[in-house]
């Protein structure tokens, strides 16, 4: 369906449309040009109203505002890449209100019009075609606006979108830190990066060495090169509305993962496993076959530092005495280093060198097993020979059997080695001294210990050591069963202080290193008086109950021996057996201590009881008072002595059996004196009888209460 173009006037919302109806409503019928009247004479005749009635109605129906008519656009969301066509689907609801036609453009541009062939059309399609011209003027989202006018209403302009992307993608690639013109020696990675400005990369496209492309979706795409060889990448990227661009090529990328070869030969085809007397030469050489290449050799003979050679072959001599170690390897050019490799090349002109063990020429408490120990640096030990004395023939030594020297005196060992290539060295001796005695010690205590074997302070032992053969070397000592002896100077004496039992343990060696059997002594020292304690202290204060006295008595060494107690500063004390009652009344002060079985007798320790277990009795005074007036009621507390000596006193006023008045004397009073009591009598008059209750601080309560008569006036 074609678009036409029309002549358009300028609508009030800024649209162009023909005369219609609206010229009916504004009542300039002559506006309407004739061919839109013989479509209006041809729309009446077919419906068969009365031109009169469709004005009527023209002039009631709704304005645009309330159109009935729907203009829907069926432009997609995609990127295009060449001319792209759709359609404008209208619609009108009312039957008396039919599709007169549909007007759009394209971005800026003119208008277009596509006009129904008469006013019958309750739906009507119109083709929008957007051209995509080379150069790339209409690339970009563009906006289509479009609207439909009816009969009687006109639709509200529409918009819809068109995307037009007629540029191709671009891409490139990268390798990150990797030099994609070296070779590498570990998988590379190429990354892909596409960039596109308007529809977007929709896939990277890649294939290696020749091989099928490949896709990865989105503007980024890594290409893994993980098998050994010079490679090659094609690739390229599309847009989102189909536009691709040439294919690019990476033309190398190169990966080795073989390491290198090298292998070591003797000049002129010497045997580098044995020893030789004459200079050493080996020659190395390498390959290497993941096609880098071998770049050098590096050698390093005896860890004097890797030396480098260039291209693939090397040469390392060895010019002196010694069992030389040659490591060798090859590296590649693309970073691939040969495991270490090692060969000996093997030199010595050099004699051999023999150790006696076993005898260094000092004495020795037993026969010496003489070992010969022979080394030499470079082809090593072939035999070793020894004699016992002056005299006599040299024997092959055998580690086996090693030669004992057991008679007491000075015996020369004489001994020498060869080694496998011949050489023999001079022979030494070594002298061996024998003395089989141990020495003998005896131990003096300068203190006599108690009856029960206790000391109350230091003991001092002596030690005297003699030895019939090589003499005395030192005397040990050391106190306790573990740890270490000290030695004992001579001329010196070991002072024990420490408190408890203490065993000493104590011998002596002689300069041919034997060793006394060690001997023990004990000693027991206890300086520390025991401690006696009260579990169960007496009350600090007064009490009304004799209380009962417990001594525990503890020494942590020797032991108790006794536990004594006495009353105050009495001339005797007295055997404590077992817990007893503190029955005098009053204040007493006890003292008690204990004596441990060395002897040792504490300070003595003290306690205080309290104790008034006696019950005390009141008396009361007779007074006259008058009513409303002061009265001073008199009373006492008589507590035996000796005792607590205070108590609390309450007064109490009866008439007859009935209790008239409570007073309570504050705090408490002395006892065995008359005491008074103001009062201000407020009782009616009449005759009272007073009584008086007290406890003393002990906790006793009267045994027998004070009574008096009181007389109110």
């Amino acid at each position: 369906m074609q678009c036409q173009t029309g002549s358009h006037e300028e609508l009030p919302c800024g649209r162009r449309r023909a005369g219609s109806m609206e010229a009916i409503r504004r009542g300039c019928p002559t506006a309407v040009p004739p061919r839109r009247l013989d479509r209006w004479r041809a729309f009446v005749s077919r419906i068969s109203i009365a031109p009169a009635l469709v004005l009527a109605l023209a002039l009631v129906l709704p304005t645009p505002a309330q159109a009935t008519l729907q203009t829907v656009s069926e432009a997609d969301a995609f990127w295009h890449n060449a001319d792209y066509s759709f359609y404008l689907r209208a619609t009108s609801s009312n039957p008396l209100d039919p599709i007169d036609y549909t007007d759009w453009r394209f971005a800026s541009h003119s208008w277009n019009r596509n006009e129904t062939p008469d006013w019958s059309y309750l739906s009507w399609d119109t083709l929008v075609s957007v051209t995509a011209p080379s150069d790339h003027s209409h690339d970009g989202e563009n906006t289509v606006s479009f609207f439909t006018e009816g009969l009687f209403t006109t639709e509200e302009t529409q918009f819809c979108s068109v995307k037009i992307d007629t540029a191709k993608p671009s891409s490139t690639a990268s390798s990150g830190s990797d030099d994609l013109a070296v070779w590498h020696n570990h998988p590379v990675r190429v990354y892909l990066d596409g960039s596109d400005p308007l529809s977007g990369v929709k896939e990277l496209r890649h294939a290696l060495d020749g091989g099928a492309f490949g896709s990865t979706y989105g503007s980024s795409a890594t290409v893994n090169v993980s098998t050994q060889g010079d490679h090659f990448i094609q690739y390229y990227a599309r847009d989102n509305a189909g536009n691709q661009e040439p294919t690019h090529t990476v033309p190398h990328v190169k990966v080795d993962l073989t390491r290198p070869t090298t292998t070591a030969t003797g000049l002129g085809g010497v045997d580098l496993s044995v020893w030789h007397d004459h200079a050493l030469s080996a020659n190395l050489s390498a390959v290497d076959l993941g096609g880098a290449g071998v770049s050098r050799v590096w050698h390093d003979l005896d860890n004097a530092g890797p030396v480098a050679t260039a291209g693939s072959t090397a040469s390392v001599s060895a010019s002196v005495d010694g069992d030389h170690v040659l490591g060798y390897y090859a590296e590649d050019a693309a970073g691939n280093v040969e495991a270490v490799r090692w060969v000996h090349l093997k030199v010595d002109m050099t004699s051999p060198n023999t150790v006696l063990s076993g005898a260094d020429g000092t004495w020795s408490s037993a026969p010496a097993t003489v070992t010969l120990t022979a080394s030499d640096e470079c082809s090593g030990i072939d035999r070793t020979f020894y004699r016992l004395g002056d005299l006599g023939d040299f024997t092959e030594y055998d580690a086996a059997e090693k030669p004992v020297v057991s008679a007491d005196g000075i015996t020369d060992v004489w001994y020498y080695s060869t080694d496998v290539a011949g050489n023999a060295e001079a022979a030494a001796s070594v002298p061996v001294r024998i003395d089989s005695a141990a020495p003998t010690t005896v131990a003096t205590l300068g203190q006599t210990p108690s009856a029960a074997g206790w000391y109350t302070g230091p003991v001092t032992a002596t030690f005297s050591a003699g030895d019939v053969g090589s003499g005395v070397a030192g005397t040990y000592y050391r106190l306790g069963g573990s740890g270490t002896f000290a030695e004992c100077k001579p001329g010196g004496d070991l002072t024990i202080t420490a408190a408890g039992t203490t065993s000493v343990h104590y011998y002596s060696t002689d300069f041919a290193g034997n060793v006394e059997t060690p001997r023990t002594f004990t000693v027991r020292i206890d300086a520390t008086a025991p401690a006696t304690r009260l579990p169960a202290a007496p009350p600090a204060g007064w009490s009304k109950t004799a209380p009962r006295i417990t001594l525990l008595a503890a020494d942590a060494l020797s032991g108790v021996a006794a536990t004594e107690y006495r009353v105050g500063a009495a001339p005797s004390w007295t055997p404590y057996g077992a817990p007893f009652l503190v029955t005098a009344q009053g204040t007493t002060t006890w003292q008690y201590r204990s004596t441990d079985k060395a002897g040792n007798t504490e300070t003595a320790r003290s306690f205080t009881v309290m104790l008034d277990s006696r019950r005390p009795t009141t008396r009361s005074y007779t007074a006259t008072v008058k009513r409303g007036k002061k009265v001073k009621l008199g009373y006492r507390v008589n507590d035996p002595s000796p005792g607590c000596g205070k108590a609390t006193v309450t007064l109490k006023i009866y008439k007859g059996k009935k209790l008239k008045k409570t007073i309570k004397v504050p705090g408490t009073c002395a006892c065995n004196v008359k005491k008074t009591r103001s009062w201000k009598c407020t009782l009616p008059r009449g005759r009272y009888t007073v009584k008086v209750h007290a406890t003393d601080i002990a906790g006793n309560v009267q045994r027998q209460v004070g009574r008096a008569r009181l007389t109110v006036k």
